[in-house]
């Protein structure tokens, strides 16, 4: 996240000293868990002070974060640690994980926009980019009600990933919504094409027949008859 703009962490004061402090965790937790935790949290920290890979660096300030998150109830200093985490190995996934749960949590979409942007970067194949940028795409299309922006997120799902059936579900179910019977159609033979299941193939090619009887050319209607036999 070093070469684009960082999402920021919620705004807090920074605590004076690690510990011990009462925990807000979102479940309760009994005092002898919450004390054994401090206790952890202190070792995590003091070892993570003198590690010397990036590697390592990273894992230790994503448990600490977690123990922030999960234990104290500390979310600002959870988000904090789980940046640090991510910028110090941005190979990293899981740190970036945690910050999409934790500003999901918080109904945070601009933080959200920002590490959905970081995660279609950061994935490492091309079925990893295509869920990341279906996740994009959702969270435009049902947080942000930017249809423009969700298509064409859902669009750049289907290119990196012609196999992904959510990106073509939520193509074909944006394309409606807005009219556009071509990319719906196109959706609709790749799901029928990439389907297994013969009742819900069948289905799929009655569908498309259907929309291209209304729509379609007498050519595409009658590709659409030769897939039904």
């Amino acid at each position: 996240m070093s070469s684009t703009q960082q999402p920021s962490a919620p705004s807090a004061s920074e605590p004076s000293q690690r510990a011990p402090a009462p925990s807000r965790s979102l479940f309760p937790l009994p005092d002898t868990l919450v004390s054994r935790m401090q206790e952890i949290a202190h070792v995590l920290a003091d070892e993570l002070g003198v590690a010397d890979t990036r590697e390592l660096k990273a894992l230790l300030q994503h448990e600490v974060a977690e123990v922030d998150e999960r234990v104290r109830g500390d979310e600002p200093a959870a988000a904090r640690g789980y940046l640090t985490a991510f910028n110090t190995r941005p190979s990293f996934r899981a740190p970036l994980d945690a910050l999409i749960r934790l500003y999901t949590r918080r109904k945070s979409t601009a933080n959200l926009t920002k590490l959905y942007e970081t995660l279609v970067k950061a994935a490492p194949t091309p079925r990893d980019r295509g869920d990341a940028l279906v996740l994009r795409g959702e969270l435009y299309e049902d947080a942000l009600g930017d249809a423009a922006q969700a298509r064409q997120s859902y669009e750049s799902a289907v290119a990196v990933d012609p196999n992904h059936r959510v990106a073509w579900i939520n193509l074909e179910r944006i394309a409606l919504r807005s009219g556009d019977a071509t990319t719906a159609l196109r959706a609709l033979e790749r799901l029928a094409d990439l389907t297994r299941d013969p009742a819900r193939r069948s289905r799929l090619l009655i569908e498309l027949a259907t929309e291209q009887a209304r729509v379609g050319t007498p050519a595409a209607l009658e590709e659409s008859a030769r897939r039904l036999h």
